[in-house]
């Protein structure tokens, strides 16, 4: 997230909407992510939401095309093999963004 608020800072990085599972925030008690990201989020004017959902996709449009990325990977420190798939489609980053982001 620090990373993401310097690229933003520096203007390689516009919106970032965020979509995480709730068992994050759930779990803030336990990590203290979920504040983390709502902290960092409400600086630059983005937005995080939590739903019950255990997808992991990344969505990034483009001055180039619009990215997906979808992986088996909770993005945190379990030191596990994991998948990471990326693709560039408009097909498929629309079809996310219409179920999941929006």
């Amino acid at each position: 997230m620090i990373q993401l608020a310097g690229m933003h800072g520096s203007g390689a990085l516009d919106e970032v909407e965020l979509v995480v599972s709730g068992l994050m925030e759930d779990g803030e008690n336990k990590y203290k992510y979920f504040q983390v990201m709502k902290n960092i989020c409400n600086e630059n004017g983005w937005r995080v939401t939590s739903k019950k959902n255990h997808s992991k996709v990344i969505l990034f449009e483009t001055d180039q095309g619009k990215y997906v990325i979808e992986t088996s990977s909770n993005l945190n420190e379990n030191p596990k093999i994991e998948f990471f798939s990326f693709e560039k489609s408009d097909e498929l980053f629309d079809f996310y963004k219409e179920h999941i982001f929006d």
